[in-house]
C-alpha cells in the first residue's frame, strides 16, 4: 500500500509494476481517497479497480492500456493505492523512508 500525495493536479492514466516473475501473474488494483493509514484491513473503504492478467518477464511492466478508468486527483489531495498479486511476486522500488513510509519525489508528487 502506498499514498500518492499531490502539489498540481494530476490524473492517473495508467500504473507500471515490477514483477520477479516470469509467468502470467493475476494483479488486482484497488484505490481509496485519504491515506491507507488505518485502513490496512478494512476492505469497505477501498474501491476495485482492475484486475489484470499480466505477463511480466522479470521487469517493469505497464498495465495494458484501459485497465482502469483514469484517475484525477485534485491539488493537495491524497490517494491511496493497493497493488496485489495471486503470489508474491510484487517488487518493491527503492525511494526515501520517512519513518515508516517509503517514497518517491517528483514536481507533481
Amino acid at each position: 500500500m502506498f499514498d500518492i500525495v499531490t502539489k498540481n493536479p494530476v490524473t492517473i492514466y495508467n500504473l507500471d509494476i515490477h514483477l520477479v516473475s516470469e509467468d502470467q501473474e493475476a494483479i488486482e488494483i484497488w484505490t481509496k481517497e485519504g491515506s491507507h493509514i488505518g485502513y490496512e484491513h478494512d476492505s469497505r473503504h477501498w474501491t476495485h479497480i482492475a484486475y489484470v492478467d499480466l505477463y511480466a518477464p522479470g521487469f517493469r511492466v505497464s498495465l495494458p492500456p484501459g485497465s482502469f478508468e483514469p484517475i484525477l486527483l485534485e491539488k493537495h489531495s491524497r490517494q491511496a493505492f493497493y497493488i496485489t498479486a495471486n503470489s508474491p511476486v510484487l517488487r518493491y522500488g527503492m525511494g526515501e523512508s520517512l519513518s515508516h513510509i517509503t517514497f518517491q519525489v517528483s514536481q507533481d508528487f
